[in-house]
């Protein structure tokens, strides 16, 4: 196993730290250097192999690719994008995590990703519209025009409990939506 890096058209692909016998490429494939050994059909019958044996299949999980690798006979599911910042720029600095520029979350190329705060993943997600505001919530009760409406009824007089009752919602839910605390995307 060795980096191959020829040209930048050519798919270049690391080994991943802490997995032996797996590499993951700058497009966000990874690979096994797993196979039988002969006559052997049992999980310890694995031996690893000089040319690489297979691309693994990647399964979507929470809108994220993950794939499982096997490590001294235990099994771990791990975020592909997670794979590549970990072979080509290392390991995930305190306080960070891995973030997609471009707000795609199947998309695992390395110029695509970067390790990030946790605040600056949230900024993306804005910007790209794919927070979970609002009515994208699933747990939301309430539409943009309910949440105009609740400002307008407090601006009106009514008391927020009032609102709640009218809206099935908490007191609470009402306060946080008048001050902006919530739906404050909605103007």
């Amino acid at each position: 196993m060795a980096d191959s890096q020829h040209n930048s058209s050519e798919e270049i692909w690391k080994e991943i730290p802490g997995f032996p016998g797996y590499e993951v490429s700058d497009r966000g494939q990874v690979r096994s250097f797993k196979g039988r050994s002969p006559g052997g059909y049992k999980a310890a019958s694995w031996e690893l192999k000089s040319s690489p044996q297979r691309i693994l299949k990647q399964r979507i999980n929470k809108g994220y690719f993950k794939v499982a690798l096997s490590m001294e006979g235990r099994l771990f599911n791990i975020s592909t994008h997670r794979l590549v910042l970990l072979a080509f720029i290392g390991p995930c600095p305190p306080e960070m995590e891995a973030c997609h520029d471009d707000g795609d979350r199947t998309n695992n190329c390395l110029c695509n990703l970067r390790w990030d705060t946790k605040k600056s993943n949230w900024g993306d997600r804005h910007n790209h519209g794919t927070a979970t505001l609002g009515e994208k919530n699933g747990l939301s009760k309430l539409t943009p025009k309910q949440v105009v409406r609740i400002r307008e009824l407090y601006s009106d007089g009514f008391s927020q409990e009032h609102i709640g009752e009218l809206f099935s919602v908490s007191q609470n839910t009402v306060h946080n939506i008048i001050y902006r605390k919530t739906w404050s995307h909605i103007p």
